[in-house]
């Protein structure tokens, strides 16, 4: 084929001759071609076009780098080969020793081509930023029509031996998709040909590995397991290191440390079946002795643990709902109630075994403190401490507390109530002074004495 230089107006010859890529030259007179007839081509240039059936057209005058003039002619296209490579369609290629046929790709505008042909054109003019196109008619090539050629394309496959394996090729470019090892496995590529790199691997066993890098140097990202676990890894080849799992029942792990070191730092998306809620927990502690931290809650509750793994006891929950924060003390599976602080301010303080936890102490927010005694539930008011320093005293069961008694710093007075009967409902207002240490009562003996007294009644 010689390359010229065309004069006249070629893109003006008959639409069923193109002239991108057929340049082929000879040196005729256009009245000597049988089949032909002249034609004109407006601006000067004559030429001819096929008649019954030709196949080339004189569309005009060239000359080549010597100054030689040449007639230059269009071969009009043919439907049993590539307008491309002029190879006949479904004709068998040799390939790495195998008979390949490639796939034929027709265009919305009809025109046929191998799609090792027409793929490498649109690629360039993509890459050039310009629309790729029919190369016969311009007609402009979308991007759905791209991806059925690459679809087509990538359908055909061909494969062969190696070692025992079967390398499976496909593409315009012929490059490795998919090794098959003897033992029923198989491994996945992704990439042109020469820069393959492996994506994929399928266990006989039904494990499958997914991996991503360069050539050579691809690392392992994903494992899925039979059972639907899922565990995702970072790091380099032969140095990953696993950094989150999804388990098929919905709980989600999360992992920090190199390979073979990682420990285990959150679990999401666990049910508690004790609260019924789901919740995060987190974990301190090296790889096999991981121990809990703390769970969040779905609804805002949390609790805090210490202790290492299967011993870790409770230690403080924080109660959103009660506006509340909770302390305990104890072994695991024995944790009690020492502490609640709300959000007012107030604090509750409790004695007892686990599920025996009784009230002792009540602060508020203003400074004031009630003690109590009793069992859980059956907790009975003994006293009262008031900003001030004032004390009562009370006496009576759990909701039927009377005052028995004041004091302020060192005097006390005791109150003797009767009993009240529904008749009377009489008050008996007697009371006495006992002086524990009053500059009034200097005299240890008459101190003495007074509370005495104040005993007898």
């Amino acid at each position: 084929m010689v390359r010229v230089r065309l004069f006249g107006p070629v893109g003006r010859v008959a639409p069923d001759f193109h002239s991108v890529f057929i340049l082929e030259t000879r040196q005729v007179t256009p009245t000597r071609i049988a089949g032909y007839k002249a034609c004109d081509l407006g601006g000067g240039v004559s030429g001819i076009e096929p008649v019954c059936g030709a196949r080339e057209a004189l569309c005009g005058y060239a000359s080549t780098r010597s100054g030689k003039m040449v007639s230059v002619f269009l071969r009009a296209p043919d439907f049993d080969e590539c307008p491309i490579c002029f190879e006949a369609f479904f004709q068998p290629k040799d390939v790495y020793g195998v008979k390949v046929v490639q796939p034929v790709i027709c265009l919305p505008c009809n025109h046929l081509y191998h799609s090792c042909c027409i793929l490498p054109s649109t690629y360039k003019r993509l890459s050039l930023g310009l629309e790729p196109q029919c190369p016969l008619c311009r007609k402009a090539i979308s991007a759905d029509e791209i991806t059925k050629i690459e679809s087509a394309d990538e359908a055909c496959e061909f494969s062969r031996q190696e070692d025992g394996d079967v390398l499976v090729y496909a593409g315009y470019d012929h490059r490795l998709v998919r090794q098959e090892w003897a033992d029923g496995g198989k491994s996945f590529y992704e990439g042109g040909q020469g820069s393959e790199h492996k994506v994929r691997k399928e266990y006989p066993n039904g494990f499958k590995w997914f991996y991503e890098g360069e050539p050579g140097a691809e690392h392992v990202v994903r494992r899925e397991f039979l059972d639907g676990d899922k565990w995702f890894y970072e790091g380099e080849q032969d140095a990953e290191h696993v950094v989150r799992k999804e388990l098929v029942n919905g709980i989600e792990q999360f992992y920090e440390g190199e390979q073979d070191a990682e420990r285990l730092v959150r679990e999401d998306n666990v049910y508690d079946e004790e609260r019924k809620h789901h919740c995060v927990r987190a974990y301190k502690g090296e790889r096999g002795a991981e121990h809990v931290v703390s769970i969040n809650f779905d609804n805002g509750d949390e609790a805090f643990f210490e202790g290492e793994q299967y011993a870790e006891r409770l230690v403080r929950k924080v109660l959103v709902d009660g506006e509340e924060v909770r302390f305990f003390e104890g072994e695991r599976g024995a944790e009690h109630l020492v502490e609640k602080a709300f959000s007012n301010g107030e604090q509750n303080f409790y004695k007892g075994g686990r599920g025996a936890e009784h009230l002792v102490e009540k602060a508020f927010s203003n400074g004031e403190q009630n003690f109590y005694k009793g069992e859980r539930g059956a907790e009975h008011l003994v006293e009262k401490v008031f900003s001030n320093g004032d004390r009562w005293f009370y006496q009576g069961a759990s909701g039927k507390e009377v005052l028995v008694g004041m004091g302020k710093q060192a005097l006390t007075v005791q109150y003797m109530y009767t009993p009240i009967t529904p008749a009377g409902k009489s008050l008996k207002a007697k009371y006495k002074r006992v002086a524990a240490s009053d500059p009034e009562y200097p005299d240890a003996a008459k101190r003495a004495r007074l509370v005495e007294e104040f005993m007898q009644g």
